[in-house]
């Protein structure tokens, strides 16, 4: 005789997030004799198959947590697309657990794309600034100055967080980064800039090399005709 209904927690992904993959989390009061977990489309790309309702299988079913799981009935999501994510059991009893729903969800699967850096290959600078473009804004990102040649620099690599504006989408001219290096004058550099984004895709490192920093004024001496002269 039971009519406790069993109870879904713990679940993932959360209110939200970003993902690039389908995995899930739950948690199972316990075993059930059936559950789905049901993908529908709210926003972003078209997905003509939403809604998607999958059906817990075999360990699926057992009570206790099942995390970072693929589902053996795993979904065909539409990149871009925005979905709510919805947990429902019952047992064996046929009482229902409440569902839970996680809505917000994006299912992300291109990387960003880094353009339109600078310095460019083989330059020689005289200040930090930097330049780059994001196909789309990033949750976390680097610039990284690694000394390959010239004057000694044993602080490096210097590697440089990006924050705040300097992670959202489009054109970045000619910047100094919030968090900004120390380089060493007449240091050669190579300067590669890095981006993931929220789903944790992340962009291909772009790279320029031979980039030196040159922050000496040159001199001019043994002037002629002299002072004065005739």
């Amino acid at each position: 005789y039971d009519v406790t209904a069993p109870t879904i927690s713990s679940t993932a992904p959360a209110q939200d997030a970003s993902i690039k993959d389908t995995k899930v989390s739950y948690t199972l009061s316990e075993a059930v004799a059936s559950g789905t977990v049901t993908f529908t489309r709210t926003g972003g790309s078209v997905d003509g198959s939403s809604p998607h309702e999958q059906d817990l299988s075999g360990d699926e079913l057992n009570t206790g947590a099942h995390n970072n799981i693929t589902l053996t009935d795993n979904p065909t999501l539409v990149d871009g697309a925005i979905y709510s994510i919805a947990f429902d059991a019952t047992d064996a009893a046929g009482n229902d657990a409440t569902t839970v729903t996680s809505t917000g969800v994006t299912y992300d699967v291109t990387a960003p794309t880094i353009s339109s850096t600078a310095p460019a290959q083989d330059a020689s600078v005289k200040d930090t600034k930097v330049s780059y473009t994001l196909s789309e804004a990033v949750a976390s990102g680097t610039v990284t100055f690694t000394r390959t040649g010239g004057s000694v620099d044993g602080s490096s690599p210097h590697e440089q967080d990006l924050s705040g504006d300097e992670l959202n989408t489009g054109a970045h001219n000619n910047i100094t980064l919030t968090d900004n290096p120390t380089l060493v004058d007449g240091a050669i550099y190579s300067i590669a800039f890095d981006a993931t984004d929220a789903a944790g895709n992340d962009a291909t490192t772009v790279t320029s090399t031979g980039v030196t920093y040159d922050v000496t004024a040159p001199t001019i001496s043994s002037t002629a005709p002299a002072q004065d002269a005739s």
